[in-house]
């Protein structure tokens, strides 16, 4: 009897933490689409990369990073206001920000991916020409 009433509540908790999961979370109009956001947040990534590596080079003052940040809004034709607006409500939800970070990891991984074919396209170039 004990054994079955322990299913029952673990059936019933089961049952519970599925439909919590699948709890559609409404994104309201003013914030920044997931798919833009996969995007904006990939250019984010490369900036801050080039950035620490410039840093690293000791070449940091020739970076303004705020300029470079609102080089990437431009170009997605967005304020930097509506970018952190958008970026607290994805932390404020753990579960979409893990999505978008899921593909942006996606989107540096075929990055990197080109620029490596593109390195040993250029260097076979170079071995052929010096041949």
């Amino acid at each position: 009897m004990i054994k079955s009433k322990n299913i029952f509540i673990l059936f019933i908790f089961l049952i519970l933490s599925c439909s919590l999961e699948q709890k559609k979370i409404s994104i309201p109009d003013s914030i920044i689409s997931q798919d833009s956001m996969v995007h904006i947040l990939t250019d984010v990534h490369i900036q801050e990369a080039i950035m620490n590596q410039y840093s690293m080079e000791g070449r940091h003052m020739k970076i303004n990073p705020l300029k470079q940040y609102q080089l990437i809004f431009d170009k997605y034709n967005i304020s930097k206001e509506r970018y952190d607006s958008s970026y607290q409500f994805y932390l404020d939800n753990p579960t979409l920000l893990n999505k978008i970070y899921e593909n942006v990891v996606i989107e540096l991984t075929k990055k990197q991916t080109e620029i490596e074919q593109e390195k040993s396209i250029d260097k076979n170039v170079s071995d052929k020409t010096e041949s």
